[in-house]
Order: structure tokens, then sequence, then C-alpha cells
């Protein structure tokens, strides 16, 4: 989209200044060069208005859906049962992990741990 907004840009640009050009150019006292200058200037300033107005509304669009995004995560409810497993009331001792392994239930071919070995 860039590429293309940017593309008119400078289209727009040199046809206005290939016709203005041939205005200032044909003797018919139409358009002077500072007419002409005066006015590529002022489409510069409406060109870069237009091109900030246009990232601000895309911000605001990628804001939208990580906002919808956000507020879907936080309304879903975990698939793994949170009643279950074994309540340990109080412990002692070390705290010792061997040879784990662990990969997301959606994401089985991804592995984030690989035997790792810890003592806590």
């Amino acid at each position: 989209a860039v590429l293309v907004t940017n593309g008119l840009d400078l289209g727009m640009g040199l046809v206005t200044l290939a016709y203005g050009g041939s205005l200032v150019l044909a003797d018919s006292s139409e358009l002077t060069v500072g007419e002409l200058v005066t006015f590529q200037l002022y489409a510069n300033v409406m060109t870069s208005a237009y091109q900030a107005i246009n990232t601000t509304v895309n911000s605001f669009t990628r804001m939208s859906a990580a906002w919808q995004r956000l507020i879907a995560l936080l309304d879903s409810t975990p698939a793994a049962d949170l009643n279950s497993g074994v309540r340990v009331d109080l412990a002692h001792g070390d705290l010792q992990f061997k040879d784990v392994t662990f990969w997301y239930w959606s994401r089985p071919d991804n592995i984030v741990l690989r035997n790792i070995n810890a003592t806590i």
C-alpha cells in the first residue's frame, strides 16, 4: 500500500510539473514559474498531511486488531482442568527437575525446553 501511495504521489508530481511546465513555456502568461513552484509546494504540504493522516489511521487499525486479540485471550478459558493434579500443602527440601522436556500443546513440533536439569 505504501508503494502504491508513494508511486501515485510521484506520478501526480510529475504530471503537475509537466503540465505546469508546458503552461509556463507556452508564452500565454497563464502561469508563471513562481506560481508553478508555489503550487508544487502547496501540493507537497497537502501530500505530507495526507500521509500523516494515513499513518495515524493505520496505527489505529493495528491497535484495534491487537486490542480485540487481547480481549479474546483474556476472555478465553484454559484448556487444562484447573482442579486436577495433586495439592502439596507444605514442602521441605530441594525441588529437582531431571531431563524435563516441554512444548505447548498447540505446537507439539516446537519444543521449548529439551532435557533441562535444575535443582531449586
